[in-house]
């Protein structure tokens, strides 16, 4: 579940195999060019990350925060997109008269190199025009208004379908995994490992997203299809603080 997401909270190195089930910082205990001595069995790692993904993201208050970040960054770059469109028809409008002039023209008898280069540039501008205008226009995601009960909801089942030995546990574990944006690896002021798990959050957002009903084991919506505005008003409010959570093993 965890390949690929764990690192050193001091270094930023990626964890590697420490013995049987241990992990550890590589450049610590490899190089000696880390002083994160810190170490964790994989299996105690694991549980400890699902139980957090449940209990310690998406707290309520933050989440509030977040959703009226989110509702005002989409409606923003959604009213760039329709400006942009309006500019777009706009300039459609003005080639087709231009076309049709020049149509009008060669039907007159007025058949010069220049008109059908004109003719040619003002069609292909055309086309493009078109082609952007055929894009149907974003429009703005339902979030479930109690996105954080819904989240914690979601992530039960999966645990429930992963510690059930009917699961498809390797289709629950990708879905438990696509939330995990990144797991850092660190020492406690005591010595003990201090875990920070930064969730995935626009994975994480999509959970509260509308979702037609599916008789196969729950996962993760798709990124396929969701609207650039979407991604695009997740990326620029991501430092909401509801993404990240601290605890030691």
């Amino acid at each position: 579940m965890l390949t690929g997401k764990l690192f050193c909270a001091s270094c930023g190195g990626t964890l590697s195999n420490l013995g049987r089930d241990y992990l550890a910082c590589g450049a610590a205990r490899r190089l000696g060019t880390c002083s994160n001595m810190a170490s964790v069995r994989r299996p105690q790692l694991e549980a400890s990350v699902i139980k957090a993904l449940h209990a310690n993201l998406m707290e309520p208050e933050a989440v509030r925060e977040f959703v009226a970040e989110f509702t005002a960054e989409w409606n923003r770059l959604a009213a760039e997109s329709n400006a942009d469109r309006a500019h777009d028809q706009s300039r459609l409008t003005t080639i087709e008269r231009k076309i049709g002039k020049i149509i009008e023209a060669v039907m007159d008898g007025f058949r010069t190199e220049e008109l059908k280069q004109q003719l040619e540039k003002l069609s292909q501008q055309k086309a493009q025009l078109q082609a952007r205008l055929s894009a149907p226009a974003s429009t703005a995601p339902s979030i479930h208004p109690n996105l954080a009960e819904l989240y914690r909801q979601r992530v039960e089942t999966l645990q429930a379908a992963l510690a059930s030995a009917d699961g498809n546990n390797s289709a629950v574990l990708e879905a438990l995994r696509n939330l995990i944006e990144r797991v850092d690896v660190g020492l406690g002021t005591q010595g003990e490992p201090e875990i920070i798990l930064t969730g995935a959050l626009a994975a994480m957002v999509r959970l509260g997203l509308p979702a037609p009903p599916t008789k196969t084991t729950p996962s993760v919506r798709s990124t396929e299809g969701v609207p650039d505005l979407f991604m695009s008003s997740v990326k620029l409010v991501a430092g909401a603080r509801f993404e990240r959570a601290t605890f030691r093993l």
